[in-house]
């Protein structure tokens, strides 16, 4: 039973120890590369909304993966670049654009991130019309490409507006 005691006692006092340790080398390393990923997210995002704004599809479609999937509210999911480039040519004939985005949160791990935020958008029918404004929040799931540079895989946004006809939904905070 004494055995056990010190060995339990030494393998504490092992931990102990290796919390106590100076950092490694690797650690600054590690987050100097976090912070070059965050800013490199943070750089597509405002090329993101710079292109929307500009009704540039080519700039716009480049920042998505070959294989992204877009899910805009109340309509189908959009799959693919060419979709993706489609359904933004679609809208930028229609429609000239405002887009603002915020950032609440990003992390970076393993090659993958997630942005998480909040937009206001200001839609300008080309045709006859009022602009319309929304204001929403979104996820977008990036991925580092093999060049360093990160382009969104997955994104999703939607409105914080009621649905038409019913009552103003309750505050999730």
């Amino acid at each position: 039973m004494r055995s056990h005691l010190r060995v339990l006692a030494l393998l504490s006092l092992s931990v102990a120890f290796a919390m106590c340790a100076p950092a490694s080398e690797e650690e600054p390393e590690a987050e100097a590369t976090v912070e070059a990923d965050l800013e490199a997210i943070g750089g597509l995002r405002e090329v993101y909304a710079a292109a929307v704004n500009a009704g540039d599809v080519d700039r716009l479609t480049d920042s998505f993966t070959e294989d992204a999937v877009v899910m805009p509210p109340n309509e189908p999911v959009v799959t693919g670049y060419e979709a993706i480039e489609s359904w933004f040519e679609a809208n930028f004939e229609q429609f000239t654009t405002e887009l603002r985005v915020s950032s609440d949160e990003v992390e970076v791990v393993d090659g993958w991130a997630f942005d998480r935020g909040t937009y206001t958008l200001t839609l300008t029918p080309k045709a006859e019309g009022e602009p319309t404004e929304d204001n929403g929040k979104y996820i977008d799931i990036l991925q580092k490409q093999p060049d360093g540079s990160w382009k969104y895989a997955r994104s999703i946004w939607n409105s914080d507006r009621p649905l038409p006809g019913t009552e103003e939904a309750p505050s999730g905070q």
